[in-house]
């Protein structure tokens, strides 16, 4: 009999908010990205990081009292079910989904029974397989491929990131814009402190005419115009 502990995966499955920190840490595997989708599609077909392992005929689905004679097929990322005689009749089990994998007696004889997740239903679907010893060997090659993919599961799409040297070029330009910006704030504030105030002068400079303003200020300090003080970003000084 192989259990699987993994009831306290969420992510694959449910958005959760106000997480506490546990939630948010990364699991073995989990990557970081903007964006995540489904590895399985909603056609169910095979998605790029998903391999074909092996496909076991006759098989029968036990969900009725009959039976249903279908075909088992074991992937990378999943157990699939599919029928013969009803093509809209299968099951598809991603292996972030299953909580166990075991063997049980039924009326049908000894089965392959898979348990779901809690967060998946608590599903328990059995497979009966011909002869014993067949039947074995698949609940062998099911469990390693289960734990072979739970050491790195795949959570979504991969998306690239951005290379070190281009990260490294951002970084330069955003620090060259807030070094201007901040040279650009202390021009800016150096004129208008030179004009409103001056701690060395002992008396006001004396009044004369300027024609833009057609009217009579304090003289302005040297290599100082009127222009300065109505610039947002000033230019360089003369």
């Amino acid at each position: 009999m192989l259990s699987f502990s993994n009831d306290t995966l969420w992510q694959d499955n449910e958005v959760r908010f106000d997480a506490p920190n546990c939630d948010l840490m990364l699991r073995n595997g989990e990557k970081l990205f903007k964006l995540v989708e489904n590895v399985e599609d909603v056609k169910g077909n095979n998605g790029d990081k998903e391999t074909l392992f092996d496909e076991v005929e006759g098989v029968w689905n036990l969900s009725s009292d009959q039976g249903n004679l279908g075909k088992l097929i074991l992937t990378s990322v999943r157990l699939v079910w599919t029928s013969i005689m009803n093509e809209n009749f299968n099951i598809s089990i991603p292996f972030l989904q299953i909580q166990m994998v075991a063997t049980r007696k039924s009326k049908f004889g000894e089965a392959l029974v898979v348990q779901t997740t809690r967060k998946a239903g608590s599903y328990l679907l059995g497979f009966r397989i011909d002869p014993l010893e067949r039947l074995h060997n698949t609940v062998k090659q099911l469990g390693s491929l289960y734990n072979i993919y739970m050491k790195n599961p795949n959570f979504g799409i991969a998306i690239g990131r951005m290379k070190d040297e281009v990260r490294l070029s951002v970084k330069n330009i955003n620090e060259e814009v807030d070094d201007y910006k901040s040279q650009t704030t202390r021009d800016h504030s150096d004129i208008l402190s030179a004009y409103l105030a001056d701690g060395t002068k002992q008396t006001d400079r004396e009044p004369v005419y300027n024609e833009d303003l057609g009217l009579a200020i304090e003289r302005l300090p040297e290599n100082y115009t009127i222009s300065d003080l109505w610039k947002v970003i000033p230019g360089k000084k003369k």
